[in-house]
């Protein structure tokens, strides 16, 4: 039980830390930050994460006891539904919730400082977490 409240600690304290991140940011650099966000996002993390995903439709496609032309089909039904969903969820991201965010991220002052509130709870919840399962 010890290690699960430790483990819940960890898990608190690392999504209190992207609530407060926006607010040691600060405006300025939450922009550019946002920039480079949307950057890494059109390149590297989608070609990682379709590639991953193929990755897994081939692999599970290919299983013992199949004709070769079921596994073909299989993996690339597979393939076509997970890859086109992500691809829409993708650009509905970019497109619209990501600059959204950020552009609310960046302005208002308030909901920045609510945000890291928020984080400053979680972490000493965590905290607690990790405590009681030292204990």
């Amino acid at each position: 039980m010890s290690i699960w409240f430790d483990r819940c600690g960890i898990v608190i304290q690392f999504f209190a830390f992207w609530l407060i991140a926006p607010e040691c940011i600060g405006e300025a650099n939450m922009q550019k930050f946002g920039k480079s966000l949307a950057q890494f996002l059109t390149t590297t993390g989608f070609v990682l994460l379709s590639s991953g995903v193929l990755v897994l439709a081939w692999s599970l496609a290919f299983l013992d006891g199949l004709h070769w032309f079921h596994r073909a089909s299989i993996a690339l039904l597979l393939s076509s539904f997970v890859i086109v969903p992500k691809l829409l969820l993708y650009r509905k991201f970019h497109q619209r919730w990501l600059p959204k965010l950020l552009d609310h991220l960046s302005s208002d002052e308030q909901f920045r400082r609510a945000l890291a509130l928020i984080g400053a709870a979680l972490f000493t919840l965590g905290t607690i977490l990790q405590l009681l399962g030292t204990v």
